[in-house]
């Protein structure tokens, strides 16, 4: 099988993958109220510790600083630049999706890059 070949059954497969997962909402429910109706049995209680403004600092200083982008343009170097500048507002934003459960589109998006490692590169 070409690596083509793989790639294209590998997206298949998750695509349709995600109709199998759908659930049916009311969209007035809350995560926490569809995780109790799905699951009888009692949750132990869970807290959520917030992302400080300093926590996304340590960990944009911790990136390497590349000039290339992922799915959404912006470089490591631009963040590590702007860094004072957005860390109070990506805190905000981390916190909010955590707390309502709502993450943005763009995040969910991610590029994938089979890597060769051995063998032969036309067989799978």
């Amino acid at each position: 099988m070409s690596i083509v070949k793989t790639a294209e059954t590998f997206n298949n497969h998750f695509l349709n993958m995600v109709d199998d997962l759908q659930i049916q909402t009311d969209n007035d429910a809350s995560p926490i109220s569809l995780l109790k109706n799905a699951y009888q049995n009692d949750f132990s209680q869970m807290n959520i510790i917030p992302v400080t403004e300093g926590e996304i600092q340590i960990i944009i200083c911790s990136l390497k600083a590349k000039d290339s982008s992922g799915y959404d343009g912006i470089s490591t170097k631009i963040l590590k630049i702007c860094n004072p500048l957005i860390s109070k507002h990506l805190s905000y934003i981390c916190n909010k999706s955590i707390q309502t459960a709502v993450f943005l589109d763009l995040l969910k998006h991610a590029i994938l890059k089979p890597l060769y490692k051995n063998g032969d590169r036309v067989s799978i």
